[in-house]
């Protein structure tokens, strides 16, 4: 294969790349690095039109003294942009902050992170999000989720865009596409299932079954089930209450309005009745933090053997339950947060369901205990009294 003829100042590196360094006397050499990004006569004649054109055009540049110098951003790591985000340019909750610094370490940990920045194209980003999404399957047997990789992806921009503030040569790289979203979760919790685990919960702490009962109740997310107090209750008239958290300073998730039912001030007095007396009157209901609930939560599902429950599948759960109750979307949403109809759509299959068991089974015992569960969410939420409800239940029963 003959020698490949190349124009005084270019480079063929081992990587296939091209590297450029351009000399005016009185100024200090400029250096650009090509990439090849397939070794072919087509790409390798893009690359050397692309350092040709570059060339020419930094030549007059030094000439004319404008040209600008990318030294530092060719010298500049990933890793170390990465850095440099992290130490000056996370803003926002510290909880997002402490999640942004723990992707930056898993992407240092990365060969990527060793890429110089002013070389990286979004056909890089691209390449990376592909591995990511392999590694994904050999580690996990399937893809990582498309917010991970979104996440990942958008956090290497943003830490590209703040270094490139006062940076020259740093490119902003945007538009890489990402993965198509999972469907969503959807997992249901059997009447065994939550028995099991309710029973377990509370040999291991009596406070981690009210949480349970309380998420299932409520359809709140973890953070906000163990940041309420008693602030976050207010009148709603006629002596009724219920949940409404105050605006947060920061992004956070909308949560709605969640009614109190008698169930759920049942959970919330017990909780209460647990928290140590010198506790402040408006501090957590629920005593335990984050890190020992989730320990205690995790340990509880694993002794009972049940696969694939995560603690934010009760916030399905109660979705599920609240349509089944014959919520419509709109007001399931009020309770919930969700900001999109969409959002909720997958649940709302279940009321449909109870639609087609009634036009084709109107007397099975299947839809006659269906209007007994709603009839009895009806009674509670009006204020039912759970005895008297057992005792009319009880009444019913002997006078067969």
């Amino acid at each position: 294969m003959a020698k490949e003829k190349l124009p005084k100042a270019f480079e063929r590196l081992p990587s296939g790349s091209l590297r450029v360094r351009i000399r005016v006397r009185g100024h200090l050499p400029a250096t650009k690095v090509f990439p090849l990004f397939a070794d072919n006569p087509h790409e390798r004649q893009r690359q050397r039109h692309a350092a040709e054109a570059w060339a020419t055009e930094t030549r007059v540049r030094l000439l004319a003294g404008t040209h600008v110098s990318t030294r530092e951003a060719e010298k500049l790591t990933l890793g170390q942009a990465l850095q440099r985000y992290a130490d000056r340019g996370l803003t926002g909750r510290e909880s997002n902050a402490r999640k942004d610094r723990n992707r930056i370490k898993r992407i240092q940990a990365d060969p990527i992170a060793q890429r110089g920045v002013a070389s990286l194209r979004a056909r890089d980003l691209a390449d990376y999000r592909d591995e990511l999404l392999s590694r994904g399957k050999e580690e996990h047997g399937r893809p990582l989720a498309r917010t991970t990789i979104s996440n990942t992806v958008q956090l290497i921009s943003r830490a590209l865009k703040f270094v490139g503030e006062k940076i020259d040569g740093v490119p902003e790289i945007g538009g890489v596409s990402m993965p198509k979203a999972s469907p969503g979760r959807v997992r249901r919790l059997s009447p065994d299932e939550e028995r099991a685990i309710l029973g377990e919960a509370k040999q291991a702490d009596p406070l981690l079954p009210l949480i349970i009962r309380f998420a299932i109740l409520t359809a709140l997310r973890r953070e906000r089930i163990l940041s309420f107090r008693l602030s976050h209750i207010v009148e709603i008239g006629k002596g009724r209450k219920a949940i409404r958290f105050p605006p947060s300073d920061h992004r956070a998730k909308k949560a709605g309005i969640v009614p109190i039912t008698a169930e759920l001030q049942q959970v919330i007095d017990a909780a209460l009745a647990l928290r140590p007396a010198t506790t402040d009157n408006d501090s957590a209901v629920f005593a335990i933090n984050g890190v020992t609930m989730d320990h205690k939560w995790r340990a509880a599902v694993k002794a009972v053997k049940i696969a694939d429950l995560h603690f934010h599948d009760l916030r399905h759960e109660a979705t599920s339950r609240y349509f089944e109750a014959g919520l419509s979307t709109a007001e399931v949403m009020s309770i919930t947060g969700h900001s999109t109809k969409e959002m909720v759509d997958r649940y709302s299959h279940y009321s449909a369901a109870i639609v087609l068991d009634k036009l084709e089974n109107p007397n099975s015992v299947e839809v006659i205990e269906g209007h007994i569960r709603r009839l009895v969410a009806d009674y509670v939420r009006a204020g039912g009294d759970a005895q008297k409800l057992h005792n009319l239940i009880n009444r019913g029963f002997e006078r067969r």
